[in-house]
């Protein structure tokens, strides 16, 4: 596996990670609509015009309930796949490609977290993903 590809394999999880979030604000928002038509109910006539926008917006939020949970899946699964890879690393190696390809942090954060230069971390990724086997 060439360089790219083995950063690409390990972006994975970064990228299910950042559909998970935007499936996680979709359901927020599904949830927050079908509150605010339940709390418009009122036995006044004037309501919805057949009735069923409760109905439709419970189907909106089970529908971005049953997405993100089907995400949070793929993400668990793609987390242990990539974990157990990393292993093959030593520790220093290990924990800077943990913290950007699984705990989502730019490498900037990374370099800070472990008291090291930005240039350092850079050249530690480098040599770390070199040795990798995937």
């Amino acid at each position: 596996m060439t360089h790219e590809e083995k950063i690409s394999w390990l972006s994975r999880y970064r990228e299910a990670e950042k559909l998970y979030q935007r499936l996680s604000y979709r359901l927020a928002e599904a949830q927050e609509a079908t509150r605010h038509i339940t709390q418009n109910l009122s036995a006044a006539p004037g309501g919805s015009k057949d009735g069923q926008s409760l109905a439709r917006a419970v189907e909106r939020e089970e529908e971005a309930e049953r997405r993100a949970y089907a995400q949070l899946a793929v993400c668990d699964a793609l987390f242990e796949e990539i974990d157990a890879v990393l292993l093959q690393l030593d520790n220093k190696a290990y924990c800077a490609l943990r913290k950007y390809f699984l705990n989502c942090q730019t490498w900037e954060q990374v370099a800070h977290d472990m008291n090291v230069s930005t240039r350092r971390i850079y050249f530690l990724r480098q040599r770390a993903i070199e040795q990798l086997e995937i």
